[in-house]
Formats: C-alpha cells, structure tokens, sequence
C-alpha cells in the first residue's frame, strides 16, 4: 500500500554541519523513532555516523541512505530519490482510478484501480451518482494494490452507513500508540493516544442495497482495509481468491532535494480485531476459474445477499 498517507516534512537541524549529512541523520532518527520491527535495530546506532567522512556529494548520500535502510531487511521501508519522489507524486494526480458501468438487471460495477490519486475519491462518488438507481452493486478490488489510508476511509463512507474501518498499532520511541478510525452517520472519527479529531463524513451513496467485492491475489494493502472492513460490518460479501497479505502501514517523510522516506510503523486490525499481515483477506465464497462478474450477478439477482440494517 502506499499504505500511508500520513506525509509530513521533516524538521531541519540546527546544527552547522553537512547538510548531506544532517539528511542521512534525520533519516537514522525518523527510524529509530517510529519504525515498526523494533527487533531489527540492534546495533543501529551503529549506523549514525558510519558514513559521516564520505557524505559529500547527492551520489553518495543516496547510497549510504540506501545501505542503511537495506540492513533493516523490511522491503517496505526505503528511501526514494528524486526522481522515485516525483514519479510517486505524479500518482497523486493520476485520472482514471475508477471505472464503472452498468450491468443486466440494473446491477452497477464499480472497479478501483489504487487509492493514489487525490482524484479517486471525486471519480467514485461520479460513478456512484450515476449509478444510483441500480438495485444492487459490485465493487471490483482485483490488483488494487493499496494506497492512501484517508482514500480507502473515504470509499468506505461511500458504501456504509456507519461502523469501524480499522486500528493501528505501531511505536512511537519505542512506545504502544494505538489509533482507531470509525464512522458515525454523521460524523468520520479518528482516534489517536486519548484525543478523538471529527470531521464530516462523505454521505453513503449506496444505502443498504446489495454489495459484493471481487478480491484476488492481487488485492493489497488499503485495498484489503477496504474489503475486510466492508466484510466484517456486515455490508459486503467478498468474492474472488485470497487477498495478498500486507497489513502494515508506512509512514512518508519529505526530505530535501525532493527526496522521501517510506518507513513501516504501525499494524492495522481489521474491526473484528483480525490481524492479516502475511495471511490476506479470505473471500466469503472463494471462486477460483468462474468468471466473477457473473457470480457476483446472480447473487444480487437472487437476493442471496442479505441487507444490513441502518
């Protein structure tokens, strides 16, 4: 998943020093702080002032940052130069991201290509608005291989009335720092160390018709908080193949020079406490070769998927 998206700069350091060197510290330091597999830094101090007599130049700062996320073994947390940053950046805009039409028997399919682009969000609530009169729909997650948090969240008020999306569990200097995201019919809620932050909530555009996610393999990351989250309040059923697993969440920094740090930091349970990190979604009907568009039809046809209540 991009799975963060909590973005944020990180502060400069006073210190007259190299500022090839203040960035490759302020790396070491965002990582001793809120990386996740605490287990994995013995010996990391080790790595604060390895390449102090050798940080003179971006060439070189770059590897050395490299080197030393890669002794954390985590293919999730890594360093992006320049050009890794804007081509990742360009995804915040990117067009597209959901397509939809309509099927027989007025059953509307929806897919989601990634929860990137600020532009998601826009795009689904289009889709949805044209499809309202349908009785019933279908939510495609197939190959969505994660995204941005808040996006996810959001497409979860899209399709619910109200309920929990998800927990986090991650370290902050080594410490426990729970969150938990959640809606109410009024309100989207975020709760963080005590505090609750509220904020109005996208409307539900699909009251409590007949919904079904397809899944795969291929199906990561916020895309599995999405779908997990959706089978677990009850106002889906999930259809397809096992999802992929991934159930940590990263944090992303912005660095200078138009570089950024990607770092794992939290776990995130799904609201029946599941944790799925290396185990994946299981779909309520696995289907392995027939096509899925026509399961998830008859389905909703058939009125074998019952409705929630409000």
């Amino acid at each position: 998943m991009i799975l963060n998206l909590f973005s944020s700069s990180v502060p400069v350091a006073s210190e007259d020093i190299s500022p090839y060197i203040r960035t490759y510290d302020e790396v070491w330091q965002l990582v001793d702080e809120h990386f996740l597999f605490r287990d994995r830094l013995k010996g990391w101090t080790n790595w604060r002032h390895r390449f102090d007599s050798e940080l003179t130049d971006k060439e070189q700062l770059d590897q050395s940052i490299a080197a030393m996320l890669g002794s954390l073994k985590d293919t999730y947390t890594f360093y992006r130069d320049s050009d890794a940053t804007t081509a990742r950046r360009a995804l915040d805009n990117e067009k597209d991201v959901v397509t939809y039409k309509k099927l027989a028997d007025r059953i509307g399919y929806i897919r989601i290509s990634g929860f990137c682009s600020k532009l998601c969000i826009r795009e689904l609530s289009v889709a949805l608005t044209n499809l309202k009169d349908c009785q019933g729909y279908i939510l495609d997650l197939q190959d969505n291989s994660g995204g941005c948090v808040d996006i996810a969240f959001e497409s979860f008020a899209l399709f619910s009335p109200q309920g929990d999306f998800v927990s986090m569990k991650g370290t902050s200097v080594g410490e426990s720092s729970p969150e938990k995201w959640y809606l109410e019919k009024n309100k989207a809620l975020i709760e963080s160390d005590g505090d609750v932050a509220e904020s109005l909530r996208l409307p539900n555009y699909t009251g409590n018709k007949p919904l079904v996610v397809l899944i795969n393999e291929n199906t990561r990351s916020a895309a599995e908080m999405l779908a997990g989250a959706l089978q677990d309040n009850g106002r889906a059923i999930l259809l397809g193949r096992q999802s992929f697993g991934k159930g940590i969440v990263q944090r992303v920094w912005d660095l200078p020079d138009n570089t950024s740090v990607k770092i794992s930091s939290a776990y995130y349970y799904l609201p029946l406490g599941r944790a799925i990190h290396g185990v994946g979604v299981k779909p309520d009907i696995v289907v392995d070769k027939e096509p899925l568009l026509d399961k998830a039809s008859t389905l909703i046809r058939s009125k074998q998927i019952a409705k929630i209540g409000n």
